[in-house]
């Protein structure tokens, strides 16, 4: 049986994970999925083909409370509202400013870090169906047939809420 639990934690960005990833992506037009190719069309692993140039940000942040530190990713929906400007945007900049390097951060993404957050993470047991993400409320609490509590990073990292490791995190912010 899934079991399903969601939680906030209070946390601090601190820096981004240094794993050799860029910190955007071509997406698929059809899907959330990474298109691939180095032009148009690009294909995603679901066949489908994307003509024109769809840049979204994934950018892997550690994040830090008085307990642990356990690394989040800031998908493009959140990084686009809290820095107020598109992917798209700013690699023309970089562009622009004659860098190239898709592994090179643009200094507007240090907005991101050293700034307190009220994490809303959602996790599973399940290993391949990740819950939706919504806001907490009470009106959602039934839905999802869970249970919410306020856990620190140390006991979601270590899934210290329940008997059964927690195989999956999703995570939604918001600004304290």
């Amino acid at each position: 049986m899934n079991q399903l639990i969601w939680c906030v934690t209070v946390a601090t960005t601190y820096k981004p994970k240094a794993s050799g990833n860029v910190w955007y992506y071509q997406a698929c037009h059809k899907c959330p999925k990474v298109a691939k190719g180095s032009s148009p069309p690009y294909i995603c692993v679901d066949n489908h083909s994307t003509e024109t140039e769809i840049l979204r940000c994934k950018i892997e942040i550690e994040v830090v409370d008085n307990s642990s530190n356990v690394i989040f990713v800031f998908w493009d929906r959140e990084c686009t509202e809290l820095l107020e400007i598109s992917v798209a945007q700013l690699r023309q900049t970089m562009v622009e400013d004659d860098i190239h390097d898709p592994l090179e951060f643009p200094f507007v993404l240090d907005q991101l870090l050293g700034h307190e957050f009220a994490f809303k993470v959602f996790l599973t047991t399940e290993k391949h169906k990740a819950p939706p993400i919504t806001p907490l409320n009470s009106g959602k609490r039934g839905a999802h047939h869970g249970s919410s509590e306020s856990l620190t990073l140390k006991e979601i990292v270590e899934g210290e809420q329940s008997s059964t490791r927690i195989c999956r995190k999703h995570v939604k912010l918001e600004k304290k």
